[in-house]
């Protein structure tokens, strides 16, 4: 790679793009996502026109899975005019500024949008079958956890500014932990590692003070409650011990005097 010690790998992949001089903004079109995602060999060439156009569009509207990746394509826009239920979708490798237009397929399970120009998560919550979203590679910041559907069992969010900021980071790691339903793996790393290497940055000295406090604490207070009882147990024997006095010498006296 030509990039120095000192430019990060982001800085260094938005400079590729902008030296990049092929990346001509496209739309999505129908002509796009039939030349993407049929094939011509099923086409019956003693159709007329009409006939062909209705072939192709049923043929779309039963499509589950759509690959528009590498295309150039800087909106999402015009998939709900042409598709139906569409399970799995690829925009990888585009100019994607905005994640929008998206709610419409309430199916939606698996979503890959990594390499692309997104700075901000959004209008996805309402995804919630969606169990696979790749956001590597973006230019994202920072966002809520409650932007997201609580279905993602698997979450990339690699290579985006977010990462790099280690207060987002470590809120969001615990965040994750009781907000998705289940999660397997985020940025590729299994979440039982996550929570494993949390375990081992506690600070186990405080912890250890924190302990013997609590120890000193018991200690102190079980000795005052056996001091008190202590004091209690002999000032009732003194009592006896008075009592007995005082009965011996009333009887010593009686006996004198018969």
């Amino acid at each position: 790679m030509d990039f120095t010690e000192n430019e990060s790998l982001l800085n260094y992949y938005e400079s590729c793009l902008a030296k990049r001089k092929d990346l001509i903004p496209k739309k999505i079109t129908l002509k796009l996502i039939m030349e993407r995602n049929l094939k011509d060999e099923n086409s019956n060439t003693d159709q007329n026109t009409d006939d062909k156009i209705e072939t192709k569009a049923n043929e779309l509207m039963k499509l589950t899975q759509i690959h528009l990746d590498r295309e150039n394509i800087d909106e999402i826009d015009n998939l709900i005019e042409f598709l139906g239920d569409v399970r799995n979708l690829y925009l990888q490798h585009n100019l994607i500024r905005k994640i929008e237009n998206l709610e419409f397929f309430s199916g939606l399970k698996f979503l890959v949008l990594s390499n692309n120009r997104i700075e901000k998560v959004e209008n996805l919550k309402q995804l919630t079958n969606l169990k696979f979203l790749d956001l590597s590679k973006n230019l994202i910041e920072c966002f809520e956890i409650d932007e997201l559907p609580k279905s993602l069992s698997f979450f990339d969010l690699r290579e985006n500014k977010c990462i790099l900021n280690d207060e987002f980071w470590q809120k969001f790691l615990t965040q994750s932990i009781s907000y998705f339903i289940n999660l397997i793996q985020l940025n590729e790393q299994d979440v039982t590692d996550f929570q494993k290497e949390k375990n081992e940055n506690i600070n186990y000295d405080d912890s250890l003070k924190e302990i013997m406090e609590k120890i000193i604490q018991r200690s102190t207070s079980r000795q005052k409650n056996d001091r008190e009882t202590f004091e209690d147990m002999w000032i009732e024997k003194k009592y006896k011990l008075e009592f007995i006095k005082q009965e011996f010498s009333t009887r010593l006296s009686e006996s004198f005097h018969k």
